[in-house]
């Protein structure tokens, strides 16, 4: 059965020849990257090799709680931009936007920062799969981190609590319980976590491709062949998906070099 990303076996003619390959990534220009095969009998097998860790429970990913995509712009809108500015407001957007892990952003320091390429590198030491990451800025993203340095709240942290500190990881969790913010699964609330797949969703449902959307959310490739094909973190590719995503969540549009944003709106809140 093949997959969505394309291991699907495929034949074509080289010159009057019959020769066979499978789809197994993305170069840097945003072409396929093939595997070429012997024969139908090698490309199944090397299928097989690619389908093999789908298929392990082990690996199984437990997917958390999350708000449908559609509703996300409603919750920016009706939730974080009302009452007074938070921490767990603004780390709560800010994470949406990027589609980063919870505690990428909580800890997430200046140094990691470009403002002016608008890059955010975490490093390895950060990130759940030990490699490096590179996150592409939106408009919006680069925002709410130069909103963020004008409080010179802290010389290193980004996003420090009240005590100088990394936020604890409930922080979010607490925000999202105590507003009821309810996830697509019945009588679940949402979770920060849930938001990534929220992104993978809006981006699979968009015609993204899926090795865009596995980049931002920095997937470990499981399958040795696909992994020694991905070569490239696509950077470029990636930020006009993530612009896109940052003007839908956000109600934004870019007319020219003119980005209108939506407004906090009133004075109280959480």
């Amino acid at each position: 059965m093949p997959t969505k990303y394309g291991y699907e076996p495929k034949k074509w003619n080289d010159r009057g020849k019959e020769r066979w390959r499978i789809r197994v990534g993305t170069k840097s220009n945003g072409t396929a990257e093939y595997l070429p095969c012997k024969d139908e009998a090698h490309a199944k097998r090397e299928q097989k090799k690619l389908l093999a860790k789908q298929a392990g429970s082990r690996e199984r990913v437990v997917q958390q709680p999350a708000r449908a995509w559609r509703m996300i712009p409603e919750f920016i809108e009706e939730v974080l931009r009302v009452g007074k500015p938070s921490l767990s407001k603004t780390m709560l957007e800010f994470l949406i936007l990027t589609a980063a892990r919870s505690g990428e952003v909580r800890a997430m320091t200046w140094d990691e920062v470009d403002l002016t390429k608008a890059v955010w590198t975490v490093p390895a030491s950060r990130m759940k799969t030990k490699v490096k990451h590179r996150v592409p800025l939106s408009v919006r993203a680069v925002e709410i981190l130069t909103e963020q340095q004008s409080k010179a709240n802290h010389p290193t942290l980004v996003f420090p609590s009240i005590g100088g500190k990394v936020p604890s990881d409930m922080i979010l969790t607490k925000f999202l319980r105590d507003h009821n913010i309810i996830s697509s699964e019945a009588g679940r609330t949402a979770t920060a976590h849930g938001f990534r797949s929220s992104f993978r969703n809006w981006a699979s449902e968009n015609g993204y491709p899926r090795d865009y959307a596995e980049r931002a959310l920095a997937h470990t490739i499981l399958n040795q062949v696909e992994a020694a094909y991905h070569t490239t973190d696509l950077l470029d590719q990636r930020r006009d998906m993530m612009k896109a995503w940052s003007n839908y969540v956000c109600g934004t549009e870019d007319h020219g070099n003119k980005v209108i944003h939506l407004n906090w709106r009133g004075s109280n809140g959480s």
